[in-house]
């Protein structure tokens, strides 16, 4: 399989190249910045079309080249390009891997990409072994079983398995403790008490509005009761005789009282006066008749005229006495007649004490129960009592009318203070255990919605399982649901891991027994020994594979000893891998011949390794393996047309 044209018409910055390769060297030469790598990628585009993106260098250039490439294989020729690639070619069986790893070289770097698995597929594809597959069931078990490749529970984004399944575990233990304790304290009860606690507190505040309702309908009849006495009070103290007029009559009757109890002495003076005046004017008569008939006597006639005197004297005592009796039957007389006038229904004195005794009695009586009243009223109904009596009622009766309308009076509940009291003490006592219950319930119901916060933090949904949780976590019977689905959650996990591990260590046993087979690939005189052996002009003589180690081993002719590939000096080991390209690339290909696109592979190599290279790729010349070289060297330019026919093909730098 050989390129025999290379038409590119546009693909990026890079200039129309038409190139027809005739002969088995052909070097592209151009200096850097000619478009050698852009060239190179377009390439890989039509040969492998969408799979060619992870292979190309420019990334950056997207589009798809136009152009195309003729390809002989078997003594025909195919074009393919913008439509038709490599893998449409009848009976080549060629992936994108095995392209870049046998027949593309870039940067100087001949290694083989994952070299171990790459020699396991190529020799699955040659000679049935079933290494990749044997991989692809470990890559799977490993992804079944969340783990890495040491075969540790994953812990890395998004999902983070062995973090989770550790604070799964630590919730678990949580929680039952948690539900232990709670169940010994009696937590799961607090539902039910708190659910007794409010019907109790319902009943009781119903009970509590009916006495209280009583109380008020109580209340206001009391008022109501108060206010009517009031009313009838004042209305009684009105229909009295006026209290100050009573007051002054029952002076005067005291007062006349008073004199009355003189009344014995008075009489007895008035007697004495009027006997005295008697006594005394007839002394007189009979002194003057005495005077006028026996003597004249200075000192006898002086007699008379003394009598005379003292009989005026008693003679207006007598009067005076007389006038004063007489006055006060006058003043009883008026009295009696005031008193009436002021409603005291008397005729005499006698009558007139009794009467104001109680007319002042009932007064007295009438204004306390009304100021009684009056204070009730008062107090309750936030009414000033310095108002007047009138105005004090009228107050009274709009308050009480207006309290009227916020007054159940058909409630048939009776009043009792220390019913209405014990209630509310009840309802306090139970107000507050269930502020207790709650805030226990309250703390309980934090430390729910912590673990079911940290619960819903396990959740993960991948292809195997979907752990998502539908639990409301809200009291302890939920708690114990979550128990469950954490402990399917912990057993899911560890169960897939055990499970993969176990399957694991089985197919690690079968890829063991694989891998040996690998190495018959690189069996005893294998094409890539007998390639390695004219490369190097018989210095070594064997090319074979270690299993165990996954390495490339080389021997040495003289020394008969194996020798790791990486032991090798660079020239020597450019010539090994090109010696294992161009073996496995016969192998691939039937033992049909091949092409090699190189981009400076022996850009690191002197002057004397560079012959040495040279003879390389003139060995493969004349094996039949057709190489087109793109370098940016002149002495490679110079050199290698020196030792060989070259086509040569030049590319100017880009603008």
């Amino acid at each position: 399989m050989k390129i025999k044209e290379v038409f590119i018409q546009r693909y990026g910055p890079l200039r129309p190249l038409r190139a027809n390769f005739k002969k088995n060297i052909c070097m592209v030469f151009g200096p850097g910045g000619s478009g050698k790598t852009l060239t190179i990628d377009a390439v890989l585009k039509m040969l492998l079309g969408e799979d060619a993106k992870e292979y190309i260098r420019h990334g950056e250039v997207e589009e798809t080249p136009a152009g195309y490439l003729v390809i002989e294989k078997g003594g025909k020729e195919y074009k393919i390009g913008e439509e038709k690639h490599l893998q449409d070619i009848l009976g080549l069986e060629i992936d994108p891997s095995e392209l870049k790893n046998i027949f593309v070289i870039q940067d100087a770097n001949l290694e083989i990409s994952d070299e171990d698995k790459f020699y396991g597929r190529v020799t699955n594809k040659l000679i049935g072994v079933r290494t990749e597959d044997i991989r692809r069931i470990e890559d799977e078990l490993k992804k079944r079983g969340r783990l890495t490749p040491k075969l540790e529970t994953l812990d890395r984004h998004p999902h983070k398995f062995r973090t989770k399944l550790n604070d799964a575990k630590e919730l678990l233990a949580d929680i039952t403790k948690y539900v232990e304790k709670a169940k010994s304290e009696g937590l799961d009860k607090l539902e039910k008490e708190k659910f007794d606690i409010k019907w109790d507190l319902r009943s009781l505040k119903e009970s509590i509005e009916l006495l209280d309702k009583a109380r008020k309908k109580s209340e206001f009849i009391k008022l109501e009761t108060a206010f009517n006495e009031a009313k009838q009070n004042l209305q009684k103290l009105k229909a009295l005789p006026d209290k100050e007029g009573i007051s002054r009559l029952n002076v005067k009757f005291l007062d006349l009282k008073k004199e009355k109890a003189k009344l014995p002495q008075l009489e007895t003076e008035i007697r004495s006066w009027k006997e005295r005046f008697q006594y005394l004017i007839i002394s007189t008569a009979i002194s003057f008749a005495a005077l006028i008939a026996f003597t004249r006597e200075l000192v006898s006639s002086i007699i008379p005229f003394i009598l005379l005197i003292a009989s005026l004297i008693s003679l207006y005592k007598w009067h005076q006495s007389h006038r004063f009796r007489t006055q006060m039957v006058i003043n009883e007389q008026s009295l009696v007649e005031e008193a009436k006038a002021l409603g005291v229904k008397i005729e005499t004195v006698e009558e007139a004490e009794e009467k104001i005794a109680r007319i002042i009695n009932e007064t007295k009586e009438r204004q306390d129960a009304f100021h009684r009243k009056m204070g009730i009223l008062g107090e309750y109904l936030q009414i000033n009592e310095k108002e007047e009596p009138d105005k004090f009622l009228e107050k009274a009766q709009n308050a009480l009318t207006n309290m009227r309308q916020s007054i159940d009076l058909s409630i048939s509940v009776d009043y009792y203070e220390e019913k209405l009291e014990e209630a509310k003490k009840h309802e306090e006592r139970k107000g507050k255990r269930l502020n207790e219950v709650e805030e226990r319930l309250q703390r309980h119901q934090e430390t729910m919605l912590k673990f079911s916060e940290r619960a819903h933090q396990l959740q993960f949904t991948d292809e195997f399982s979907n752990f998502k949780l539908d639990i409301d976590i809200k009291n302890l019977e939920s708690l114990e649901k979550l128990v469950t689905w954490l402990n399917q959650y912990i057993e899911q996990i560890e169960k897939d891991a055990e499970l993969s591990i176990e399957a694991f260590k089985i197919f690690q046993e079968l890829e063991l027994k694989e891998e040996a087979k690998s190495e018959e690939l690189f069996g005893k005189d294998n094409q890539a020994s007998i390639i390695f052996r004219n490369i190097t002009s018989g210095m070594f003589e064997e090319v074979s594979y270690d299993s165990s180690t996954r390495e490339i081993l080389v021997k040495r002719s003289h020394e008969k000893i194996l020798q790791r590939a990486s032991e090798l000096s660079r020239s020597e080991w450019t010539q090994l891998y090109t010696a294992i390209r161009v073996y496995l690339g016969e192998k691939l290909l039937k033992e049909e011949k091949g092409f090699f696109i190189v981009e400076e592979p022996f850009i690191h190599s002197d002057s004397e390794r560079l012959l040495k290279e040279f003879d390389m790729l003139k060995n493969l010349s004349e094996r039949g393996w057709q190489t087109i070289y793109f370098t940016a060297k002149d002495e490679i330019k110079e050199g290698l047309p020196k030792q060989m026919d070259v086509d040569i093909i030049e590319l100017k730098r880009l603008p």
